[in-house]
């Protein structure tokens, strides 16, 4: 290889020594960055890597999506690659976690005024059909006809 070795602040792009040790020291970068896990291979990022989320509990009712694993797949292989401080008892832990959404029960109002609702709807029911009747029965009255009873009528049976 021709080149010599200088300091970065002199690097051009034909000095083919130094670009070999930045890709051969490219293959020993591993953190985790926006976009997920960052790995270089042969000074190229794999394209074929996917991550192993899953959700986990962290307490009452607060649930964390956390990357477990990692998955490289090149042509005909795949390689699966735990996390740090991840193993298969983490993963696992006391067996095959839910898969699925976490469902919330709602709970019915109290019997108690479950009964004042019904109660009130009656009386209002009830009322309405009052007002029904006295509009078709005293129609031609003064008094219900400037109320116009046809508005009337359709404002009680809505």
């Amino acid at each position: 290889l021709y080149g010599e070795l200088v300091p970065l602040e002199m690097f051009n792009y034909t000095n083919v020594k130094l670009g070999c040790i930045m890709r051969k020291s490219f293959d020993e970068v591993m953190f985790t960055g926006v976009t997920g896990h960052v790995v270089f291979n042969n000074g190229q990022r794999p394209d074929d890597l996917f991550f192993l989320r899953q959700y986990r509990q962290l307490y009452e009712g607060h649930v964390e999506r956390k990357i477990v694993a990692d998955i490289y797949h090149n042509g005909n292989n795949s390689t699966f690659v735990y996390r740090q401080g991840e193993s298969e008892y983490t993963f696992w832990g006391d067996g095959v976690p839910y898969d699925g959404f976490v469902m919330k029960t709602i709970h019915p109002n109290n019997l108690c005024l479950q009964v004042i609702y019904y109660i009130m709807a009656t009386f209002g029911l009830i009322f309405a059909g009052v007002c029904l009747v006295f509009n078709i029965v005293f129609r031609e009255r003064k008094v219900v006809k400037l109320t116009s009873p046809n508005l009337n009528y359709l404002i009680i049976v809505g």
